[in-house]
């Protein structure tokens, strides 16, 4: 985990505690505090309540039925990671499951970040398929960013492309893996932000995405994506990789 992520999930969920404050459930020292409530929790049942959060999710919105096929996209990150890493331990006996990672040939981030979700896969078992830009579009994010600086025309940000080329791999490789679902790592932060964003630019087609189901189930050539983590914080979840010992790169 990074130094700086770390510290800052760690400093927020600890403000206010106290040497002798007591966890929730139990009489071990407590370890995080939740602003919410509030509700101080040892590192043990910190961990339980995440976990059972993920599963209400999915059961509140029948995020993920048996025998379905998962296809888990994954970058590498807390969030992807995160989520591949309670997919599989809820689900695994129950369904099958594929991390699916995607190179956009940024060099000095997504290598490192790919390195560690394929570490991570071999670690817990999970099959996974390596999908390139390169490949798929006979080009990397460093080209078309190479090319932006040089045109005469604003294009926008990069992430923009970027993030259309991703959705259209997902979409595309999760087929190809004949996936019931596909889920991805949102979490509530990214939520109320797309929320908000959306909101403002009174961008009615990008607000229906947002939620813990979203894309166009009528459409058989597109796969239902899932969040089963929207209704976690991100320093949560930053935490709660911590603690259990996900491995991710920030």
């Amino acid at each position: 985990m990074g130094c700086k992520a770390k510290l800052e999930a760690t400093g927020t969920l600890k403000q206010g505690l106290k040497k002798h404050d007591k966890c929730l459930k139990c009489s071990r020292q407590a370890k995080v505090l939740l602003p919410y409530g509030p509700q101080k929790f040892c590192e043990k049942h910190f961990v339980e309540l995440i976990e059972k959060r993920f599963r209400k999710t999915v059961r509140r919105y029948s995020l993920i039925k048996r025998n379905e096929k998962l296809v888990v996209a994954v970058s590498g990150g807390k969030d992807s990671l995160t989520a591949l890493y309670l997919t599989n331990k809820f689900f695994r006996n129950s369904n099958k499951i594929v991390a699916l990672l995607i190179d956009e040939g940024i060099k000095g981030y997504r290598d490192r970040a790919l390195k560690l979700a394929v570490k991570n896969c071999r670690a817990w078992e999970i099959p996974y398929k390596l999908v390139k830009f390169k490949d798929e579009f006979g080009f990397t994010m460093s080209t078309i960013y190479k090319k932006m600086k040089k045109s005469a025309i604003n294009l926008g940000s990069p992430c923009a492309f970027c993030g259309t080329l991703r959705r259209t791999v997902m979409n595309r490789y999760a087929k190809r893996l004949h996936a019931d679902k596909l889920i991805t790592g949102h979490n509530l932060d990214d939520e109320l932000q797309s929320i908000l964003m959306n909101a403002c630019d009174n961008d009615l087609a990008r607000f229906l995405r947002c939620g813990p189901i979203s894309g166009v189930k009528s459409f058989k050539q597109f796969v239902q994506r899932v969040k089963p983590l929207c209704e976690i914080p991100e320093n949560e979840i930053i935490l709660y990789a911590d603690f259990v010992g996900i491995e991710h790169y920030s």
